[in-house]
């Protein structure tokens, strides 16, 4: 022992160094206890995961069920679309019909009227011929009255002659008898021309009453048209009426329709900014890895196009105003439907794009977080492998004798769990295995 001390007190220098190291070794004792271990660490990153993958799964889920959902919405859309436009097809035939129809009446009418108007003209013809023909009857009716009797006229001529030869106190007979010859010539064709009126008028009469009897037949078939015309127009006008609110039933339905369907875009819009911000920070924070590149560039791609094809649509769309104005009625109905048609099909066909487009993104992001997680395993397990080396620690310590001789004394780094059980006390370690018997009796 006092060798030793003398040892001691001749080597002052490899005792500070000696003490030096025992206390390194027990501030790097404390810290391993004080900190937490790499065992820890990776279970707290281990549980960070699964719970993103969790909550990954959980959205993918919920995404898959909206998509479904939308998908479904779309089906039933699309049926009650066709449904409208089956039923409104239907009702531009029937109010195209019915115009034809009310055209051709209202054709018919106007010729019925035309011959009407003919024939009344004709009719006011025949009536001033006829009061013409009445006119000359009562005048040569007059003449036959005057001159009825032959007799009395050759007596009236005989005494006209005698009157003229006594106050010309001239002429021969021969010229008196060609006086009475002519005279009573003139007396027969007076009779025949009588007989002639009297069959003329006759004649007229009979034309007139036909006139006027098919002019009342005309009106009253004229009048029974316009009766059932207007009887056909009244029950159109009613069924335009009782069609009316069914229309703005299906108008107000699909407006509603268009409207869940805006809405349900909206949806799949804020989703897929989410799922593309989610996608661009994985894609960012390992640009090596390519998943969903050719997704992300074809809808670029898309967007651009679309870009480009509204920029021409809206030039186009100036210039064909004009002559779009100049069609009719029906041609403006069925562009407007065709239009409504084509607007639904890309706003469809658009949702399905952009669903398939979510759906590869987060396949993209299910690859990128499998990448993650092996990239973090390798990480942890070089990590471990680091840690868990041992480090020698030499202590120099002179040992007892004249020679003296150095001993390496390997201390290796315990886990934090063994270390707390070293320190425990055997009070604390006693009164740990009561509590644990008095738990398993209890149980």
């Amino acid at each position: 022992m006092q060798q030793k001390e003398a040892e001691n007190e001749a080597n002052p220098a490899d005792l500070s160094l000696r003490t030096n190291k025992l206390r390194n070794l027990i501030l790097l004792q404390r810290l391993g206890l004080e900190l937490p271990s790499d065992d820890a660490r990776i279970l707290d990153l281990r549980r960070q995961l699964h719970e993103v993958t969790a909550e990954l799964d959980f959205k993918k889920v919920s995404y898959a069920q909206v998509i479904e959902k939308a998908r479904q919405q779309d089906k039933a859309l699309q049926q009650q679309q066709q449904q409208l436009q089956q039923q409104l097809l239907r009702f531009e035939k029937f109010i195209a019909t019915n115009t034809e129809k009310t055209l051709w009446a209202n054709q018919r009418a106007a010729a019925e009227k035309e011959t009407l108007k003919k024939k009344e003209t004709e009719l006011k013809r025949l009536n001033r011929e006829l009061q013409l023909q009445e006119l000359l009857l009562q005048q040569q009716q007059q003449q036959l009255a005057d001159c009825s009797n032959p007799q009395e006229l050759l007596f009236a001529a005989a005494a006209a002659q005698q009157s003229s030869s006594l106050l010309q106190q001239s002429g021969s007979p021969q010229q008196q008898n060609v006086t009475l010859m002519e005279l009573l010539k003139r007396a027969f064709l007076l009779q025949q021309l009588q007989q002639q009126l009297r069959k003329k008028t006759r004649k007229s009469q009979s034309a007139a009453d036909e006139l006027r009897a098919e002019l009342q037949a005309h009106r009253r078939a004229l009048e029974a048209k316009t009766v059932e015309t207007n009887n056909r127009l009244a029950r159109c006008q009613q069924q335009l009426e009782a069609a009316w609110p069914q229309q703005q039933k299906q108008q107000e339905s699909r407006e509603q329709q268009l409207q869940s369907l805006a809405r349900t875009a909206a949806q799949i819009a804020k989703v897929l900014l989410a799922v593309e911000s989610m996608y661009r920070r994985c894609a960012a924070s390992r640009p090596a890895l390519q998943h969903g590149r050719a997704a992300w560039l074809q809808q670029k791609r898309e967007a651009a196009a679309e870009m480009e094809g509204e920029g021409s649509a809206a030039a186009a769309g100036g210039g064909s105003k004009s002559s779009s104005s100049k069609g009719s009625s029906s041609k403006s109905s069925s562009s407007s439907s065709s239009s409504s048609s084509s607007s639904s099909s890309g706003e469809e066909s658009a949702l399905q794009r952009k669903c398939r487009y979510t759906a590869a993104l987060l396949d993209a992001i299910f690859n990128f977080i499998l990448d993650f997680k092996e990239i973090s395993e390798i990480l942890i397990k070089k990590k471990k492998n680091k840690s868990n080396k041992t480090l020698n620690v030499a202590l120099e310590e002179q040992t007892e004798g004249q020679r003296g001789f150095r001993v390496k004394d390997k201390i290796e780094f315990v886990p934090t769990k063994a270390l707390a059980r070293a320190k425990e006390t055997p009070k604390a370690a006693a009164a740990k295995s009561a509590a644990a018997s008095t738990r398993s009796s209890a149980g």
